[in-house]
């Protein structure tokens, strides 16, 4: 039997190959698992289903990676992504700005602040 370590490697092949019914399957599973595990799940089960435009729920996921493991970078800059994909600039404003606060060095922070401060014009 696979510990859980393992089955989230095979969730990550899955979601790697498309196989998105899969993916989430074996990250419901580990929902609740130890925290990194879980964390781990909740995000990827986020990107699955952002990778599928179901973003209220990519959302959600993220959120709640994003709540058991506060600091963890991957999962804000993933909900920036998602929340720039559902018009919402105010709120992927403010998942950079936290990243920086934990992390000013963070490149893909100021890449995502930088390309949205493009996007709309305010910088050439």
């Amino acid at each position: 039997m696979q510990d859980d370590a393992e089955r989230l490697r095979t969730a990550v092949a899955y979601f790697q190959s498309d196989n998105h019914l899969e993916t989430l399957a074996i990250c419901r599973s580990l929902f609740q698992g130890p925290i990194d595990v879980a964390a781990a799940a909740y995000q990827l089960a986020g990107l699955t289903l952002n990778a599928t435009d179901r973003l209220d729920e990519a959302s959600t996921q993220l959120r709640r990676s994003i709540l058991i493991q506060p600091t963890g970078r991957a999962a804000r800059i993933n909900l920036a992504v998602v929340e720039q994909r559902r018009g919402r600039i105010e709120y992927l404003e403010r998942q950079y700005q936290l990243i920086l606060f934990v992390d000013p060095a963070c490149a893909d922070a100021w890449h995502g602040l930088s390309s949205r401060s493009q996007a709309a014009g305010e910088i050439d």
